[in-house]
């Protein structure tokens, strides 16, 4: 949907997944009492997932730019599945499927001397998700939000760039292996920390 006259574009659209021995990653218990556990792409039965996603840009002045964006997944799920050593994870949620996606992002650009400088401030937003088949606690990610910002100053030939991305540096994970049952311990592999840089560049 578009709104010349107000710069206003607006996208939605509803979902609806079936899956048939879909390839699902499994942390799973070896059949071999006291063998390492097994991580591995598994073909699973039926799944299903449908939900609803939107995104909006907004430019109310030739200055200031508006984006934002949210997907919803209420239902992300095995239907009727046992793994190969007996554990049910019918109606249990697919990994890696959060509730919840938002993200959204603030532009304004200003002229300055004979350049233009553009700052924006966004953010993406992740509610909680399971790392693994199994939907416990210990292979869980809580809610986040990874905010961002970057300056962009353009003048002539030169551009310079400065940037931050998790921008207040907040603490999450990238990946979990629930090991209790073979080691007696949690693998957590941690997302990037914050990360601030300058860029600049010359076009001859």
């Amino acid at each position: 949907m578009l709104f010349a006259e107000q710069s206003l574009r607006f996208n939605a659209a509803l979902f609806y997944y079936d899956y048939k021995d879909q390839q699902v990653f499994m942390n799973q218990p070896s059949k071999v009492p006291g063998a390492v556990p097994l991580q591995l792409l598994e073909n699973v039965a039926d799944s299903k997932i449908y939900g609803a996603e939107a995104d909006m840009f907004y430019a109310p002045t030739e200055q200031l730019e508006i984006q934002f964006g949210v997907g919803y997944i209420p239902h992300a799920e095995f239907e009727e599945f046992v793994d190969p050593v007996g554990v049910s994870l019918t109606n249990n949620r697919l990994p890696f499927t959060s509730k919840w996606n938002i993200n959204g992002e603030l532009s304004y650009s200003y002229n300055i001397a004979s350049g233009t400088l553009k700052t924006s401030l966004g953010f993406d937003y992740q509610s909680e998700y399971y790392f693994d088949q199994l939907q416990t606690d210990y292979a869980k990610q809580d809610g986040y939000v990874l905010w961002r910002m970057n300056a962009q100053y353009e003048a002539e030939q030169w551009q310079a760039n400065i940037w931050a991305k998790n921008l207040f540096d907040e603490e999450y994970s990238h990946l979990k292996f629930d090991l209790r049952n073979f080691l007696g311990m949690l693998e957590d592999f941690k997302g990037e920390g914050r990360r601030v840089g300058l860029d600049v560049s010359y076009r001859f």
